[in-house]
């Protein structure tokens, strides 16, 4: 019976496709909210030599760090932790984080202003995508990520100034 089952990673395939057709679809509309400014958050998140990353369902199909939009008045490390359990079901405390600075990322027409963090935890921790927002999570060895991953140009620029402070 399971072999008539689709495997999750053919689920995966599926719903990154679609999510790739609806960005597309969907730019216009993501263009005037985007331009629209507003802070966001990235969270750097390592643990034994390995970072962590996500992959959205409605996307380009890159990896991309923890993170997201904040809510009016929100603080932005209230903000990153907030994204970081919606996303990867992963709990952290705000005097755990350690503040990177703010990035102005360029593209697609438009400027985002970015406050990212660094998380360091003792080990790699079992993750739980969020369902319908999150196609994936992964820790991935560090040395591999800016040589061999589809990552997307913020979050590279933001691994490359944190700098692997391992």
């Amino acid at each position: 019976m399971s072999a008539l089952l689709p495997s999750k990673k053919s689920t995966n395939k599926l719903w990154e496709g679609l999510g790739r057709v609806l960005y597309v679809l969907a730019w216009p509309a993501l263009y005037v909210y985007l331009r629209r400014g507003g802070e966001r958050t990235r969270l750097i998140v390592t643990a034994n030599d390995k970072i962590l990353l996500v992959k959205d369902w409605l996307g380009d199909g890159s990896w991309k760090l923890p993170g997201g939009g904040l809510h009016k008045g929100e603080a932005a490390s209230v903000g990153a932790l907030r994204e970081l359990a919606e996303e990867t079901g992963l709990v952290a405390k705000a005097n755990q984080l350690k503040p990177l600075g703010l990035t102005v990322s360029h593209g697609h027409g438009f400027n985002v202003t970015i406050r990212s963090f660094w998380l360091q935890l003792p080990k790699t921790s079992a993750l739980s995508p969020q369902a319908g927002e999150i196609l994936e999570a992964r820790w991935l060895p560090v040395e591999e990520v800016l040589k061999r991953c589809n990552i997307s140009d913020s979050t590279r620029l933001l691994i490359e100034q944190w700098g692997g402070q391992l």
